[in-house]
């Protein structure tokens, strides 16, 4: 009766009891868990009502009244939302009557039918439009349009403003940028009118690790059944554990029932043997970052797989120039600053994770592993005390993390995804600091953001002289799906980005 659902940081709580959404008990009583359930999510920053359909809210089940107070009553709910620190906006479409306003918080009609508005409306109403507007609205019963709502404070006006906000401008052009690459075109001369795409019916994906897991799950989530292949049973095994218990975790954040996660589980198949490939569609590699191993198991895949199978290589070496730029950029900072500082940056930003909890969920050890080969192809050998590296800054701190078996933050579990500061690891930093006689500094939110964007826009104008891209939106889009850019956040795309400065 009241849909939930996250994006964003942003907890969303849709009425749906059509055809009005009226606030009949199981309505009220979802409302009121969900806002509790948002409340108490560290993840969540502000809280949406919106009604589902062409109408917010038309105010209580009058065929309710005569069988007693069932559920959360409406002042329950307004009060509770009062007392909470987290923004909780109504975002409202048609009609908001009644216990509809009062959760909004457009009009009272109540008195028509010889009610006195029960929800708390009597009390919030003055507050927000003065004594004489709010008695006119309570005595009468009329419904109030939109435009004298915002006229008289009732409702913010903020929808015009909204357009013209660089939030706005910045969704728009995402908008067109993905419509606009639709209509690709390569050097050769193939383009998006010549071409088909060929269906995916199944995958498969090597390794079972952090990532290998991860890109399985979004497969079989997404309807596409996956062979899950590992080197072995024990391996295999830690990896379907782990696989199990994110699954389980969309359960338990309402975003699918337990018979939906259990069809989708059943989509996997795990092996130990490579040959289970053979009928796929497209195979995903994420084994170890050692190029020997992966250059082995592609030339066993060309001989296993169907010829038109496309087989696609998780590399994560210093080739992939954004990936590259961004880390050696930002992994200079725990140095000079504090840990959460990066992290409280990127994530108020609107990112979904701080630069280093990705780190931590796909292993501090790769970008060292990378490192140390590259070094060694070169006769140069890594050490804590390495300042320089192809004429660049290096930043030795992982490579202690790594000696130590530490990541950036500690869990709370295996899977736990709130990160936490580690007194462990704060003291590796200092001390690396001092054996290198390194003078930490405060670094504020500025300098970072500046560090991470001017990097990435750079390399952007590089990418594009080179011709390795057509437009500028194809980078813009890479850097909304390769990223997560937050799309709010393209108002950098749209003013300081690539497609708008060129």
């Amino acid at each position: 009766m009241a849909d939930y659902f996250v994006q964003n940081s942003v907890a969303v709580i849709q009425l749906n009891n059509p055809p009005v959404n009226s606030l009949g008990s199981k309505v009220r009583t979802a409302i009121y868990e969900n806002v509790q359930k948002a409340n108490r999510d560290p993840a969540v920053k502000g809280v949406v009502l919106v009604g589902k359909g062409r109408n917010f809210c038309a105010g209580a089940d009058i065929k309710e009244f005569d069988g007693g107070n069932k559920g959360a009553w409406i002042t329950d709910i307004g009060t509770y939302m009062d007392n909470m620190r987290k923004p909780v906006v109504a975002a409202i479409e048609g009609v908001a009557l009644g216990g509809g306003l009062e959760v909004a918080i457009v009009g009272q009609p109540e008195v028509a039918i010889g009610l006195i508005p029960g929800g708390g409306g009597t009390v919030r109403l003055p507050r927000a439009v003065g004594l004489k507007n709010a008695l006119d609205i309570i005595v009468t019963g009329r419904h109030v349009s939109a435009g004298a709502a915002a006229k008289m404070g009732l409702i913010n006006k903020i929808f015009m403003d909204l357009r013209s906000s660089n939030q706005s401008k910045a969704l728009r052009y995402a908008f067109f940028a993905e419509r606009q690459i639709s209509r690709w075109e390569l050097p050769s001369g193939g383009n998006y009118k010549t071409t088909k795409p060929m269906p995916v019916r199944t995958a498969g994906v090597i390794g079972a690790g952090t990532m290998g897991g991860g890109i399985a799950l979004c497969l079989i989530t997404s309807g596409i059944p996956c062979v899950l292949v590992e080197q072995n049973k024990e391996f295999l095994d830690k990896g379907l554990e782990l696989m199990k218990s994110q699954l389980m975790m969309t359960v338990k954040l309402g975003k699918m029932t337990s018979d939906q996660a259990m069809k989708c589980w059943d989509t996997l198949k795990p092996s130990v043997l490579l040959e289970d490939m053979k009928t796929v569609d497209l195979v995903i590699e994420a084994v170890f970052e050692d190029l020997k191993l992966k250059r082995d198991i592609f030339e066993k895949l060309d001989k296993i797989c169907k010829p038109e199978t496309l087989l696609l290589p998780l590399l994560q070496s210093d080739k992939i120039r954004f990936r590259c730029w961004l880390v050696r950029v930002l992994d200079l900072l725990p140095i000079a600053c504090q840990v959460p500082t990066p992290r409280r940056a990127l994530k108020d930003f609107g990112m979904a994770m701080g630069k280093y909890e990705v780190q931590d969920l796909s292993g501090v050890d790769v970008g060292y592993r990378i490192r140390r080969e590259a070094a060694r192809k070169e006769g140069v050998e890594l050490t804590p005390e390495t300042r320089f590296f192809r004429g660049e800054r290096n930043c030795s701190l992982v490579e202690r993390l790594v000696e130590k078996g530490k990541g950036w933050y500690k869990y709370d579990s295996p899977s736990g995804k709130v990160a936490h500061v580690d007194p462990e690891v704060t003291e590796i930093i200092e001390e690396h600091c001092r054996a290198l006689g390194i003078q930490r500094r405060n670094i504020g939110i500025k300098e970072v953001m500046e560090r991470m964007q001017f990097a990435l826009i750079n390399e952007g104008f590089k990418i594009l002289e080179e011709g390795k891209c057509r437009m500028a939106e194809e980078i813009d889009v890479i850097w909304l799906y390769g990223f997560a850019w937050p799309s709010l956040q393209l108002s950098l795309g749209a003013q300081q980005s690539i497609g708008q400065t060129q």
